[in-house]
């Protein structure tokens, strides 16, 4: 047998310029899938926070059934504009305050059930219920919001529609709950999500 050396052409592996191309491709591809990538987990989001908001409108509608008002104190008067903070969700989810006999949920039925929101910076959650200690807590929106809640406290079967909302002043429902978006502003209608759209 004789003796051959190899030549650089004979090694296994990638060259110098080899290396290059592959990585040059590797982030061309990761440029179109980016964007696609994004758009696929705003649309999940946005599904998610649209149930959450439905779920909420049902809670709150429950509720009424079970109690004949809504799970707020001093109801009455106009329509009642609320945030999903611990005064509502505390009786939605039979906090112990409100599971007291003057409380709002004294037989301490639980009509929101969902995950623990997770941090998200500034004193804000997102994507759950932030629960306190006593069992109540605040649902947030998978952008960080708390979501904003219109009740029928003057009890005529409809609301008003926020002032945003340019298509007609009110619905025929007795609950709206909305969520400001991934942009968190409501006046930017684009991103919004309602539970009174169709």
């Amino acid at each position: 047998m004789k003796y051959q050396p190899t030549s650089l052409r004979d090694r296994r592996g990638f060259t110098l310029i080899e290396l290059m191309v592959v990585i040059v491709i590797l982030g061309i591809l990761m440029s179109i899938t980016f964007p696609a990538i994004n758009k696929v987990m705003f649309n999940a989001q946005k599904t998610r926070c649209k149930a959450d908001a439905v779920q909420l409108k049902n809670s709150i509608t429950s509720y009424y059934t079970d109690y004949l008002k809504y799970p707020v104190k001093d109801a009455g008067g106009s329509d009642k504009q609320v945030l999903s903070d611990d005064n509502i969700m505390g009786a939605l989810l039979a906090s112990d305050k409100e599971g007291q006999a003057e409380g709002l949920n004294p037989r301490k039925i639980s009509f929101y059930s969902a995950k623990a929101a997770k941090p998200a910076g500034s004193g804000r959650y997102s994507g759950g219920v932030h629960f306190s200690g006593d069992g109540g807590g605040s649902l947030w929106d998978p952008w960080g919001n708390n979501f904003s809640i219109i009740l029928d406290t003057d009890y005529n079967n409809r609301v008003n529609v926020p002032g945003w909302e340019k298509r007609f002043t009110e619905v025929g429902e007795n609950v709206i709950v909305w969520s400001p978006g991934r942009d968190r502003e409501e006046a930017q209608v684009t991103d919004n999500i309602m539970t009174w759209e169709n």
